[in-house]
């Protein structure tokens, strides 16, 4: 993304391949993937996010997970969406409400209706309540 005098990497973000980690910020990251997405360019995913949990000052949380499967999930990537929730254990990040939201509605853009009920099935059997965007986009599906 040349807004910040970067190269495009044809990734989930270039401040994850090309950029120096230290000049790399959360917002900047989150922002190129949204663009990335929205260009419908292929994405690093899992390795992408794997690579910022090496790098301390960058640590994925659940928001930057939440808003990389938002982010698959306008760009119609569903795959990747669920490829980044099966990660997030092994980061040591917990989903919540919005990240299984988030998967949900991005089986619902692919028409996976299996995969969303599954997810909500999951979502319940973790102890979390579903609201009204996640039941639509099951419901969708």
């Amino acid at each position: 993304c040349m807004r910040e005098g970067r190269p495009v990497a044809d990734c989930l973000g270039c401040a994850l391949l090309d950029a120096p980690r230290s000049s790399c910020s959360r917002r900047h990251f989150l922002q190129c993937g949204h663009e990335c997405m929205r260009k419908r360019r292929p994405v690093a995913g899992r390795a992408g996010i794997a690579q910022l949990d090496a790098d301390a000052e960058v640590a994925p949380d659940e928001i930057t997970y939440n808003a990389a499967i938002s982010a698959c999930e306008k760009g119609g990537q569903w795959q990747l969406a669920l490829n980044l929730l099966s990660s997030m254990p092994d980061a040591k990040v917990v989903p919540d409400e919005i990240t299984y939201s988030a998967a949900i509605s991005a089986c619902e853009k692919g028409g996976q209706w299996q995969l969303a009920l599954h997810l909500l099935s999951l979502m319940l059997d973790a102890k979390l309540v579903p609201n009204e965007v996640t039941y639509n986009a099951a419901i969708s599906a």
